[in-house]
């Protein structure tokens, strides 16, 4: 499919859709495990600032951002992928994913549909356990009981190692809370969709 048009001139409805269909391809060429349908996409309209190089300052693009589902994952950007594309004919500049690696089209007209050279941009979770905000109050019974109030805060200090304000996706990425009182991730990373994949089959295969 080759654009060649203006896409500021578009009804509204079919240039979204159509930038839509571009960053997807794209996308699913270079790096699938970051495609998402979690929401629809959110689309900007922007003018470029490049430096040092400033030929296409002021010149008009689209972003298309794919969000994820924070339940999920946790990637090291807020979305999944940002695809960013000329408004004035359609050619892709490049797609941010949310790992924090860009594929970027440098050539302009370079017809990336035919290059047999695909990136295979890997998927990457960078999930932690959270403990922001989790806090214990020592009682007023161990007020004058220094030693029982050191025994009582490392019994709380481990209770909060063990239990993140995120361990249901941490159980749910195959982390596990070890004997020596660490979380360790104990797989690879694997996206949603090929998780769910993953399970749909072990419970068939249970049957």
């Amino acid at each position: 499919m080759t654009i060649a048009q203006n896409l500021d001139s578009m009804p509204v409805a079919q240039r979204d859709s159509l930038l839509i269909s571009i960053a997807k391809e794209f996308i699913m060429k270079n790096g699938p495990d970051y495609y998402r349908e979690y929401k629809p996409p959110v689309i900007s309209h922007k003018k470029y600032e490049a430096y040092p190089d400033r030929r296409n300052d002021g010149r008009k693009y689209y972003t298309v951002t794919f969000l994820y589902d924070p339940a999920e994952e946790t990637l090291y950007w807020d979305f999944a992928a940002k695809a960013e594309i000329w408004a004035d004919n359609g050619n892709i500049i490049g797609v941010t994913f949310g790992n924090g690696i860009g594929v970027e089209v440098k050539e302009e007209g370079y017809d990336w549909r035919k290059s047999t050279i695909i990136h295979h941009i890997p998927y990457q979770d960078f999930s932690q356990p959270n403990y922001s905000g989790v806090t214990y109050n020592i009682p007023d019974s161990l007020a004058d009981k220094p030693e029982k109030i050191k025994e009582f805060e490392e019994k709380q200090a481990a209770l909060k190692k063990s239990n993140p304000l995120n361990k249901a996706i941490l159980l749910k990425l195959g982390w596990e809370f070890t004997s020596d009182g660490e979380w360790v991730k104990t797989g690879p990373d694997i996206p949603p969709h090929k998780r769910k994949q993953q399970l749909s089959t072990s419970s068939d295969n249970g049957k």
